[in-house]
């Protein structure tokens, strides 16, 4: 793979940039979602209206999609966000409302770690 000057594309700063954005609307995420759980509203509401807001923008994106999803893929694409994106949110705002924004985003940050270190110990690699 060739960096973004040799192939053509645009500045490396607009992927910096883009970058800087996620990582600010993420660690934001943990301030406000902490500003308004549990007296305004608990986990499980906060996650319904994500998913209420969110079902409608993909269900718009899905109307201009680019390929078609196979019909037989369509219930383990639907498992899929439902676990990984649902469960694990619901999960993670659960946590956050009975901890601090410091310590709910050290335990995600390292999430990556220890799915290594458990894939390790258990794939032997």
């Amino acid at each position: 793979m060739g960096d973004a000057r040799s192939s053509g594309s645009s500045s490396p700063w607009k992927a910096h940039l883009a970058l800087w954005g996620v990582g600010l609307i993420y660690a934001y995420n943990y301030l406000v979602a902490k500003g308004v759980m549990p007296e305004k509203v608990g986990p499980s509401g906060f996650i319904a209206l994500r998913v209420a807001g969110a079902t409608p923008l993909f269900w718009l994106l899905y109307a201009f999609r680019w390929e078609r999803v196979a019909r037989a893929d369509l219930g383990r694409l639907w498992l899929c966000g439902l676990t990984g994106v649902t469960v694990n949110q619901l999960l993670f705002f659960n946590g956050l409302a009975i901890t601090s924004p410091v310590h709910a985003s050290i335990i995600m940050t390292i999430n990556p770690v220890l799915v290594l270190l458990i894939s390790a110990g258990l794939l032997g690699t």
